[in-house]
């Protein structure tokens, strides 16, 4: 019998759907939210006229875009908060992210998941100078910029410094470790007091020279409060007719927010290419320092080489940290790596489940993020964030709105809705999600 040719294998579905064209249109097509002819969904058999998403290039002027401030907080914590710059002389201001009010005409709407449930503006458009000039996007790196975006059409460009109390930074010369450390120290007032735990190489290799200093900012300022409280006590004792005085001094008492620490997972011979550098300054800013310190952003460093005894010895896990990370990111960094997780981890039986290690990166992900946690307790929560997450909005007002939504689902049926993809168009609103759940796991 001669040979049979099998016939190619069809392609995939999806590769024969129409590709999506909007959300590129550019800025000179913004309409309002509400006049959007959106691209999809459309129903089988509407088709648009062929001017529907025309440009209006040089028919009208650009729109001015505008600060884009989400860290609308109570008005109590909102004055708590203290300013914190990109110096610890509290001299440079920082520029904030800039928006277009209005989205590109024939924006799709959103395919998985909704805008409105979790809270975010869908309302707004981010272009490129304004999202990513405030962090060296735009301007030479002889001014302190990356370089890129010096060429092609650059309108627009320039609202972002239309603030007289902003101009372009030189991020030649800053370091975040101790920014993000003066700005939580500035604002220890807000959180919960950090506890401590006894530092051991093993267990708790170095940490940042950062964290120490903040520890050390909130012990010393918990001390001189308890003193100036002995004093004041001692200097005016209370009579018992003195009751409505001592009531008037004190203060009505607040809630302390928590602390979270965003866990960026990298490695340590990564190669930081100008768009990394730009979205590391962007989280750090927006989640950091004009949050007045309610996140801390971290390194969690992958040492590939299991022979480097990173867990113990000292001097070569210092030399290994401050190669792993770009000079501004220096004393942000944990190490860690697979053999120490063997060790720290132990007694867990090796299997090899498809050629890989149970204390790998990809089995045991969480690993060294209960590692840091356990060196670091004074964050209520972690986020593991992957180095190619990326986010054209705002990071703080995407972080605020999650949380917000995520504290207000119940937490019955939590593991059966996430096992599931959203889509608004077939499920319908997100109660008729939680119901169709709650029924498809009952029967």
């Amino acid at each position: 019998m001669g040979t049979v040719e099998k016939s190619p294998p069809k392609p995939p579905p999806w590769e024969s759907f129409p590709f999506l064209k909007r959300y590129h249109g550019g800025i000179r097509t913004l309409v309002p939210k509400k006049d959007n002819v959106h691209e999809y969904p459309r129903d089988e058999g509407d088709v648009l006229a062929n001017n529907t998403f025309r440009s209006t290039v040089g028919k009208k002027p650009l729109p001015k875009s505008a600060p884009f401030d989400p860290y609308d907080a109570t008005e109590e914590d909102a004055q708590e908060r203290q300013e914190c710059f990109l110096d610890t002389a509290g001299t440079i201001r920082i520029p904030r992210v800039h928006y277009y009010p209005g989205v590109v005409n024939g924006t799709p709407d959103a395919i998985m998941g909704s805008y409105e449930v979790l809270g975010l503006r869908d309302d707004v458009c981010f272009e490129r100078f304004g999202r990513l000039g405030p962090y060296g996007y735009g301007y030479s790196v002889r001014r302190g910029g990356t370089g890129a975006g010096l060429h092609g059409d650059r309108e627009g460009a320039d609202d972002v410094w239309s603030d007289a109390n902003v101009s372009e930074v030189d991020y030649s010369k800053i370091r975040w470790a101790e920014l993000q450390t003066a700005c939580a120290a500035k604002n220890r007032g807000r959180f919960h007091p950090a506890k401590k735990v006894e530092a051991d190489l093993f267990l708790h290799s170095h940490t940042e020279q950062g964290e120490d200093l903040e520890t050390a900012d909130e012990s010393r300022a918990v001390k001189e409060e308890s003193h100036v409280a002995k004093r004041e006590a001692v200097d005016s004792p209370a009579s018992a007719n003195d009751t409505t005085a001592v009531q008037d001094k004190q203060q009505k008492p607040t809630a302390k927010l928590p602390r979270t620490a965003i866990l960026i997972r990298t490695w340590w011979d990564y190669d930081y290419k100008t768009e990394d550098i730009l979205y590391l300054r962007s989280l750090i800013t927006e989640l950091s320092l004009l949050s007045g310190g309610e996140f801390t952003v971290h390194f969690l460093v992958h040492v590939r080489d299991d022979n480097a005894p990173i867990w113990a010895d000292q001097k070569i896990y210092d030399r290994t940290l401050e190669n792993a990370l770009p000079a501004e990111f220096r004393g942000m960094g944990t190490l860690w790596s697979e053999r120490q997780m063997g060790l720290i981890y132990g007694g867990i039986q090796e299997s090899f489940f498809r050629d890989l290690p149970v204390h790998g990166v990809y089995r045991s992900t969480f690993m060294p993020v209960q590692y840091f946690s356990h060196q670091h307790p004074e964050y209520d929560f972690v986020w593991n964030w992957e180095m190619d997450v990326r986010y054209t909005g705002h990071w703080y007002h995407f972080f605020d709105r999650v949380r917000r939504w995520t504290k207000a689902q119940p937490r019955k049926g939590l593991w059966e809705r996430s096992g599931r993809f959203y889509i608004p168009s077939v499920h319908g609103s997100w109660e008729d999600f939680k119901q169709m759940v709650r029924v498809q796991t009952e029967m």
